[in-house]
């Protein structure tokens, strides 16, 4: 589980990693997605926290009916390619 904070352009995204930096915070994850691109980090209290760009809204296909039947699927019944795309469609 984590929090995370869509931004609207890469340059925003660019700029908070700088802002991080300068506040001395470098253990940062950088992951693209294919379909967004994010920064991890955990905050002092251990929750994890993303920065997160959409690059290519048209790659998340994913609808709002499918996005809820993975959530009250449960784990065991869904396929590895779909829990993936579960979690990253809820990390958003």
């Amino acid at each position: 589980n984590h929090i995370a904070f869509r931004l609207d352009s890469e340059e925003e995204l660019n700029a908070m990693v700088g802002q991080l930096h300068e506040r001395g915070i470098d253990q940062l994850q950088e992951v693209d997605h294919g379909w967004c691109r994010s920064v991890y980090l955990v905050d002092p209290n251990g929750i994890m926290v993303e920065f997160c760009v959409t690059t290519d809204a048209h790659a998340f296909a994913q609808g709002e009916e499918e996005a809820l039947r993975l959530l009250r699927s449960p784990p065991d019944s869904i396929p590895a390619e779909s829990r993936k795309e579960a979690s990253v469609a809820t990390s958003t």
